[in-house]
C-alpha cells in the first residue's frame, strides 16, 4: 500500500475523536467528575467525556544524530451505558547522520489506530467489539488490519484502584514486508488493565494482551504497556511509558521483542 494511503488512514483516525468531541460538548451535563476517583468518573446515568494528547522528542548526539518523536491520543466518549474509546499513536526514528557511514533518513516508524465500544451490562461488566489497523516497519508490517470482540469485568473498582479482565476473539490480517506472505490470524486473546492514583499528582497504569492463534499454537503475541504519570497542574503532565510487544513467529529477520521506551509532555480534557 503506497505511503499516501496509509497517511490518510492515520489521518482519518485522528480526526474522528476531535469532531465528536465538537459534538457531544453540548450534550454533557454540568458537573465535572472528580478525575482522581474512579468511582466519580462512571455513572450510568449520565454522559462523560476526557481527551488526552501527548508529545514526546528525544535528541541524540555523537556518534549518532537522531530524532525519535512519539504521540499518542486516547479519547473516551460514553453516553450512558455506551461507551465510546479511541486510540491513535505514532512512533518515529529519524538519523539525519553518522560517523560510521550508516544509513540516514527515516529507518522505521509505527502507527496505530483502535476503536472500541463497550455496553455496560452494569458498572462492573461490558460487552464490547472494536477494529483498527496499524502500519509497523519496526517489527517488519507493511499494513494490518484487525477486528475484536470481548467481555470485560472490573474485579475491582474503587476510588484509586482499577483492575480489570477481558477476553475474547481476534482477528488481524498483516500484510508482511518481503519476502514474507500476508497472512490472517485468528486468536483468542485474555489480558487486564489495572490503574492507580498513587497520589494527586502521580498515577500509574499498566496493561498486558496475551493472543493465542488457532491457526498455529507456536503463533502466540504479548502487547504490554507501563505509565508513570506526574501531574504538573490540570492540564498538563509528564509520562514515561514503556511498550513491550513479543511476536513467537516474527516476519523473516526480524527479534521476537521489540520494546519502545518514550517521555513526553501529556495534555488532558477535562
Amino acid at each position: 500500500m503506497k505511503n499516501s494511503t496509509k497517511i490518510l488512514i492515520v489521518f482519518l483516525l485522528l480526526t474522528a475523536p476531535l469532531s465528536l468531541r465538537a459534538q457531544a460538548s453540548d450534550q454533557l451535563e454540568s458537573g465535572r467528575p472528580n478525575e482522581a476517583s474512579f468511582e466519580n468518573s462512571l455513572d450510568l446515568n449520565k454522559n462523560h467525556l476526557e481527551h488526552s494528547t501527548q508529545l514526546g522528542l528525544i535528541f541524540a548526539t555523537g556518534n549518532t544524530q537522531s530524532l525519535s518523536l512519539s504521540g499518542t491520543s486516547e479519547t473516551l466518549w460514553r453516553i450512558k451505558r455506551w461507551q465510546n474509546q479511541w486510540e491513535l499513536g505514532a512512533f518515529f526514528n529519524r538519523v539525519s547522520s553518522t560517523t560510521n557511514g550508516g544509513p540516514t533518513g527515516t529507518l522505521a516508524h509505527y502507527i496505530y489506530g483502535n476503536y472500541r465500544l463497550d455496553y455496560f451490562f452494569s458498572r462492573y461488566t461490558t460487552v464490547f467489539g472494536g477494529t483498527g489497523g496499524y502500519t509497523d516497519e519496526i517489527k517488519g508490517t507493511d499494513l494490518a488490519l484487525q477486528g475484536f470482540v470481548g467481555l470485560s469485568h472490573y474485579l475491582i473498582r474503587r476510588p484509586k484502584i482499577l483492575f480489570q479482565l477481558s477476553g475474547g476473539y481476534n482477528y488481524t490480517y498483516e500484510n508482511q514486508i518481503e519476502p514474507d506472505p500476508s497472512r490472517q490470524i485468528h486468536s483468542a486473546f485474555l489480558g487486564y488493565q489495572y490503574q492507580h492514583h498513587l497520589k494527586d499528582y502521580l498515577s500509574l497504569s499498566h496493561g498486558t494482551e496475551f493472543l493465542e492463534s488457532f491457526n498455529d499454537y507456536q503463533d502466540f503475541r504479548i502487547h504490554s504497556d507501563t505509565e508513570l504519570k506526574v501531574k504538573l497542574n490540570k492540564v498538563l503532565s509528564l509520562a514515561l511509558g514503556f511498550r513491550l510487544r513479543f511476536d513467537n513467529l516474527p516476519a523473516t529477520g526480524f527479534k521476537k521483542l521489540d520494546t519502545l521506551s518514550d517521555l513526553g509532555l501529556v495534555v488532558s480534557l477535562p
